[in-house]
Order: structure tokens, then C-alpha cells, then sequence
């Protein structure tokens, strides 16, 4: 993941196999490190913070305050919790500074991806 320039790179044994461009953490809130893919989820739930707007409310998929899309892929750190790849309902948000420090694609994006990436996938965030 290339923040500055708002891609994912999808890349197999060195080889690039295709770029999708992305929304990350407002503030400088999407972390550089490495992380490995854990939980995945389609038509996911999202547990909103309790210093949101929603105040820590569970948002069922399909409601409309629910920012994740139509999938979620866990990213799992020793260091950093919450962090995940994930769709939108937000489309307008893709090539922005938006989220608490996910990655936001368009859904189309997401589904592919969740389809491609194992659980233990390595993701590199620059």
C-alpha cells in the first residue's frame, strides 16, 4: 500500500499484477508497518467507536451510517488493532485522507480482493 499515492499494489512472487487506488487515515491515522490478513468478513457488522458520532452503537450491514462496504479484511499487528481493508459507502472518499486509519476501496475492489487474499497474506503499508 503506497499512501502518498493512494494505491494498493497487488503483488505475487515480485511480480505486480494490478493497482487499485485507495482511501486512507485522516491525520496521518493509517500506520506504515507490516501487517498480515486475519479476519475477513463479507457483509460485515461495524462496532462504530465510542467517540463517534454513533457512540460505539453495532451498525448491521446494509444500514446506511455502516461505512465498511460490502466486505472487511482484518489486518492483524502486535501493535495497532482495528485497522482493516474495506469497502465504502462512501465512494467519494477514494483518494482522500477520510477514514480512522483504514483502507477504503470501492466495493467492486474489496470483493476481488477478498476473493484473492488468504488469511496470512502479507500487506506492506508505505
Amino acid at each position: 500500500i503506497y499512501k502518498d499515492n493512494f494505491l494498493l499494489m497487488l503483488i505475487y512472487n515480485n511480480i505486480p499484477l494490478k493497482t487499485y487506488k485507495i482511501g486512507i487515515g485522516q491525520n496521518d491515522s493509517t500506520p506504515s508497518t507490516e501487517f498480515v490478513v486475519g479476519t475477513k468478513a463479507a457483509k460485515p457488522v461495524w462496532y462504530s467507536p465510542k467517540n463517534s458520532e454513533y457512540k460505539g452503537e453495532v451498525i448491521p450491514y446494509g444500514d446506511s451510517r455502516n461505512i465498511l462496504g460490502t466486505h472487511w479484511i482484518g489486518l492483524n499487528h502486535q501493535k495497532f488493532s482495528g485497522i482493516g481493508i474495506h469497502g465504502t459507502n462512501s465512494p467519494s472518499s477514494i483518494g482522500t485522507k477520510s477514514s480512522r486509519g483504514c483502507i477504503r476501496l470501492e466495493n467492486t475492489d474489496v470483493e476481488e480482493l477478498y476473493e484473492i487474499l488468504p488469511q496470512g497474506t502479507k500487506v506492506v503499508i508505505n
